[in-house]
């Protein structure tokens, strides 16, 4: 099984990561909208306009059927950041990915981290919306999330570059 590295476990848990995304998955809960509600049938310019408009570049990989954001680089290319959007009947796959030095050291669905965090943690399910409108709010919370956690996680680098 994958295990986090330590200076990732600890900028989750110092952000309060399990709360927060616990929180975003209660309110677009799949169990409380109806499966025929769902956004489907994305249309791709749409969602990568609305990720435009949250300020991150963004592509489309029509072969894996996912979205790429670009969030942020550091030291370039020591530490990157990106995120990953799977949307599928309505459920929104949120997969953050950390390299550093080339290394892929974070990549799994973010609902998934409670459980890498402490075993004893369920993981989360996937954010449900139903509009464009409910989309663009999962991904500013999502990328509000985020920031949070490359604002660590770039600390605890830039400390141990400095020691």
């Amino acid at each position: 099984m994958f295990e986090l590295k330590p200076e990732i476990k600890q900028a989750l848990t110092d952000m309060d990561f399990v709360q927060q995304y616990k929180n975003l998955s209660d309110e677009f809960a799949s169990d409380i909208i109806p499966y025929d509600e769902r956004l489907d049938n994305i249309d791709i310019s749409r969602v990568l306009q609305i990720i435009e408009d949250l300020g991150y570049k963004s592509s489309y990989d029509r072969r894996e059927k996912f979205f790429k954001i670009e969030c942020r680089t550091v030291h370039n290319p020591i530490l990157r950041f990106n995120t990953h959007l799977v949307l599928r009947e309505g459920s929104i796959e949120l997969i953050w990915s950390v390299t550093h030095n080339h290394k892929v050291i974070m990549g799994p669905d973010i609902g998934y981290l409670p459980v890498l965090i402490d075993k004893k943690n369920p993981p989360i399910p996937d954010p449900v919306v139903i509009s464009y409108k409910e989309l663009k709010e999962v991904l500013k919370i999502n990328f509000d999330m985020f920031k949070q956690f490359q604002d660590l996680l770039i600390a605890y680098y830039e400390k141990e570059d400095n020691s």
